[in-house]
């Protein structure tokens, strides 16, 4: 894979839901709380949080994205 930059990132991992049938739109890039993108298929609704680290993201990724207000 090439080098992306955040927001291409977001934008790919975008697409993936949408292929899968998913309705998903990106938060705005501030104020977000961590969420990236908001997704949602038959009732279900899910906050992503976008990280392309090799690494775990730790506690902290995990913290921001379950208090995202979405």
């Amino acid at each position: 894979m090439t080098t992306l930059t955040p927001i291409e990132y977001e934008q790919y991992c975008l697409s993936i839901f949408r292929l899968e049938g998913w309705t998903a739109k990106t938060t705005p890039a501030t104020g977000d709380q961590g969420a990236d993108l908001l997704c949602e298929s038959s009732g279900t609704r899910v906050v992503v949080q976008c990280k392309k680290y090799s690494q775990p993201v730790g506690n902290a990724a995990v913290q921001e994205v379950l208090a995202a207000d979405a």
